[in-house]
């Protein structure tokens, strides 16, 4: 801003040079002042120079010298005119005379001309002028303060116009033809502005100038428009030069991001709102997220494939600071940046995420004069892979947590016998915080390395590795396994997160189920039914069929459309044939509320007062049962 303002006033200055271009009709007048002072009493007026009948009467008319602060006068076309001296002092003297600090006020008068130039002469020799002038731009008035020392004469000239054409601003002129953004090209982006002020198109180089800044890079650049006199004033427009590889980005959930071509970014990407974010990315194309994904709290993102999306957060966790007096311990270094912050669902694809790793902890400060010197700061924690949930239905996801920062160095004074210990090493991240459910595909998650104890006179000790899962663990897929070397085709049945910190998982494919349906009458239909539940998948039914859920009143509520079943929710199903076929799908799920049906996904013996569907002679509907309940299917105990 700073480099700007330099900019604009010397552009102004060099302005003050230009001669004037005529647009049109302007007035100048150049006013004189004279007067006499007879002793203390002082008398005065102006009067245009080469025009000596044309008098303008001060006001007061007469003053005392040394107790008047000001006089003023009205000038030609209504021009006001007002001096004032900081000192009470003003007298005259075959001219005008002051001492002090003068200040010289213009306005536009009754006819509301527009003043546009100002110009302010002073000289010991009215023969020599001194152009002692201020470019002094102005819409009806202004106001600027020059020291004359006492025997000085004054002349004043004034350009003004009823045309305010001459403004260029924000309210007269409009600039068009600058894009608001540009692609990065390495080279100067100069675009060429057409200007329109109060409804006149000016010509560049004869009406206006063009100053340019910061418009090679990447970032916000501009254009400023620069009036040429008798145009005075300026205009900015800001414009946007953007790489595709650098560009920030945001999605709002609810909508599809779909990746056709390699991309990276250095900036952040977010995912704002309610709902999921679908993203989409073609076969043998790779999105590069250099600076992690946060996804808002309220929403979701769903990675769909094939292609790959790779995370990996390079921003720099904060290093612990110096020690700084003698003695003083080192500061603990900062945590790594996470991969992913928030719940990611994976549909296909690869996905590869690495979290930033922990700062390095300071070290501590030299002791002086026999002190003990300070103990070195703790590295910092490293990053987590995903802070949040994972849902796996397909693909191949690869995290690794950040690595521990290395322990800041202790330091001592060579004489001490005490020797400071150096700090110890941050612990690695982990690879993921919350919750993992696995349906299918491939899962590898290490987590972070512990770093380096600090070296020194007695060294920390190195950091822990974090933990793979440091959540929940949910098993939802057939052959569904964890293994914890790195032989990654020795699979182990093994269904918690524990301490390792690596873990191998894989989930085979979803089952799709086909139920058969009994055709009765029930709650006033003549249709299929059946009834299903599943607890970890959501599932959707094929056109016709809807899904139903039951309340305390014992009454059938269509879930929403009817044509999604809830994961974890017991339905009822009215279908239009005997055969219904259900399709997994990571499609959200409307929430249910109240259902007093229950579901098992094994075969369960029926607990006391189960009810379920079922045909007693000729009726068909929930009827008390006895014995085992097959898997898949809805009751409810009364």
């Amino acid at each position: 801003m700073c480099n700007r303002i330099i900019t604009i006033l010397l552009t102004l200055t060099a302005l003050a040079l230009t001669s004037p271009a005529a647009w049109g009709d302007s007035i100048t007048k150049t006013y004189l002042f004279s007067g006499s002072q007879n002793g203390t009493t002082c008398q005065g007026y102006f009067y245009e120079e080469g025009n000596p009948d044309a008098h303008y009467t001060c006001f007061p008319s007469s003053w005392t010298n040394g107790s008047t602060a000001s006089i003023h006068a009205t000038l030609a076309d209504g021009i006001t005119l007002n001096i004032a001296s900081s000192n009470n002092h003003i007298f005259v003297q075959n001219g005008l005379a002051v001492a002090g600090n003068v200040t010289v006020t213009v306005g536009g008068g009754t006819n509301n001309y527009y003043i546009w130039h100002v110009e302010l002469y002073n000289s010991t020799d009215l023969a020599v002028l001194n152009d002692t002038n201020w470019d002094a731009d102005v819409e009806s008035a202004h106001s600027f303060s020059k020291t004359i020392n006492a025997g000085y004469y004054y002349k004043l000239v004034i350009t003004y116009s009823a045309d305010d054409i001459y403004l260029i601003n924000d309210s007269s002129t409009t600039i068009s033809g600058v894009e608001d953004e540009y692609a990065y090209t390495g080279s100067k982006i100069n675009p060429v502005p057409e200007v329109v002020c109060n409804g006149r198109t000016l010509i560049k180089g004869t009406h206006y100038l063009i100053n340019y800044s910061y418009n090679t890079d990447p970032g916000e650049g501009w254009v400023q428009v620069l009036g040429i006199l008798p145009f005075h004033g300026h205009i900015e427009k800001t414009f946007t030069i953007f790489d595709p590889a650098l560009v920030p980005l945001e999605w709002v959930a609810g909508s599809t991001v779909e990746m056709t071509e390699d991309f990276a970014t250095q900036k952040p990407i977010s995912v704002t709102g309610t709902g999921n974010l679908r993203l989409v990315i073609a076969d043998g194309v790779t999105l590069i997220a250099e600076r992690g994904i946060t996804i808002g709290d309220g929403a979701t993102l769903t990675m769909e494939g094939p292609g790959s999306l790779i995370v990996r957060n390079i921003a720099i966790a904060a290093d612990g600071e110096n020690g700084s007096t003698t003695g003083a311990d080192g500061g603990d270094g900062g945590t790594g940046k996470a991969g992913i912050c928030g719940s990611l669902i994976v549909n296909g694809g690869t996905v590869n995420i690495t979290a930033g790793r922990g700062g390095n902890g300071g070290p501590g400060a030299y002791g002086q004069n026999f002190a003990t010197g300070g103990t070195g700061g703790t590295g910092g924690t490293g990053g987590t892979g995903i802070s949040g949930s994972l849902n796996v239905i397909g693909g191949i996801v690869n995290i690794n947590g950040g690595e521990g920062g290395t322990g800041g160095q202790g330091t001592m004074e060579v004489a001490t016998i005490t020797q400071p210990i150096s700090g110890n090493g941050g612990n690695g991240g982990a690879g993921i915080s919350g919750t993992l459910t696995v349906h299918g595909g491939t899962v590898h998650v290490t987590a972070g390395e512990g770093g380096k104890g600090g070296m020194g006179h007695k060294s920390g000790n190195d950091g822990k590795a974090g933990k793979a899962l440091d959540g929940t663990v949910i098993c939802t897929a057939t052959g569904y396994v964890i293994q914890e070397s790195n032989n990654e085709n020795a699979w182990t049945d093994i269904a918690s997160s524990g301490t390792s910190n690596e873990r191998f998982l894989r989930g085979l494919e979803i089952i799709n189920f086909t139920l058969t349906a009994r055709q009765a009458a029930f709650a006033g239909q003549t249709r299929y039914w059946t009834s299903f539940y599943h607890p970890d998948w959501n599932y959707t039914l094929p056109a016709g069929a809807k899904a139903f859920y039951m309340k305390n009143d014992h009454a059938l509520y269509r879930i929403d459309d009817g044509t999604v079943i809830p994961a974890g929710c017991a339905v009822v199903i009215m279908a239009n044939s005997a055969s219904v076929e259900l399709t997994a799908t990571s499609a959200p799920a409307p929430s249910v509320t109240g259902n007093i049906l229950q579901g098992t996904s094994t075969a369960t013996i029926a607990p006391a007062g189960a009810h379920v569907m079922s045909q007693v002679g000729t009726t068909f509907g929930f009827f008390e049962f006895s014995g085992t309940i097959p898997a898949n299917k809805a009751y409810y105990v009364q």
